[in-house]
């Protein structure tokens, strides 16, 4: 009867423990032998299985990401981006704009904060303790800044465009009315220059890195790719490029369904 109360006493308390866990932060995986760690807000490739820090750890409201490639959905957008590489009709800036449209307007167009069924996808990820798929936020076809960066990495890489994923800090807005936030998006080299590639916000969309880092930000004289997004701010630049957030890329050889199963 003792060991029958203190097994009983002890199922309790380990329910009871994972009822109140709190998230899992920082972001480091539960088998990180598994993984390398990248530091810092830019990187070029993230393969399948790879983890990206949220901004809950920042204070945010995202869990981190895992990036599930091999999801049907991603898949099937992937395969999308990959016709556009052979399309004889589109050239370097069409296939960029190509891919811009099809996340802007079709894939993640619902790109509203308070939008409902995003709120209650993070709640739902962040309240479980688990990072949500990258494939979740296409089934809802909702996603900001960080989730528009993350998939256009991915498909600009199908559609034979390499590009980088980058963090930043920004201000922007109209005459003095400007709010700093941080921001995430891609950065594409064309003809020797790096430039912006933006799906989410189109006042950096096709605009040079240099001239996004300057002190004076955009202006109506600032070089622009030719792009079909129409600008939106009077004023815009980046204050700094973020050492936020971290990646943990699968190490070559490692079992990918394994780390996917850590997370189910």
């Amino acid at each position: 009867m003792k060991y029958l109360f203190l097994s009983l006493l002890l199922i309790f308390f380990l329910v009871s423990c994972d009822h109140i866990k709190s998230y899992r932060t920082p972001a480091a995986p539960n088998r990180p032998e598994l993984y390398i760690e990248e530091e810092g807000g830019m990187i070029k490739t993230l393969p399948n299985g790879s983890i990206v820090e949220g901004s809950v750890s920042q204070g945010g409201i995202q869990p981190d990401y895992i990036i599930d490639r091999e999801h049907p959905d991603i898949q099937a957008l992937i395969r999308m981006s990959e016709t556009l590489k052979n399309d004889p009709s589109l050239d370097f800036w069409g296939r960029v704009d190509a891919v811009t449209m099809l996340i802007a307007f079709d894939t993640l167009k619902e790109k509203e904060y308070d939008n409902q069924e995003y709120l209650d996808l993070l709640s739902r990820y962040k309240n479980s303790g688990k990072d949500i798929p990258l494939s979740e936020y296409v089934l809802c076809n909702v996603g900001v800044c960080r989730e528009h960066a993350l998939l256009a990495n991915i498909m600009l890489e199908a559609a034979g465009i390499e590009n980088h994923y980058i963090n930043v800090k920004i201000q922007r807005g109209q005459g003095r009315l400007t709010v700093v936030e941080d921001h995430a998006f891609n950065v594409v080299k064309f003809e020797g220059h790096l430039w912006g590639v933006d799906t989410y916000y189109a006042g950096f969309n096709g605009y040079l890195l240099s001239e996004l880092l300057d002190k004076e930000g955009i202006d109506e004289y600032s070089p622009r790719a030719p792009l079909s997004t129409n600008e939106i701010d009077e004023f815009r630049r980046i204050i700094e490029v973020r050492t936020y957030p971290r990646f943990w890329l699968p190490k070559p050889g490692a079992c990918i369904q394994t780390i996917e199963k850590l997370f189910n």
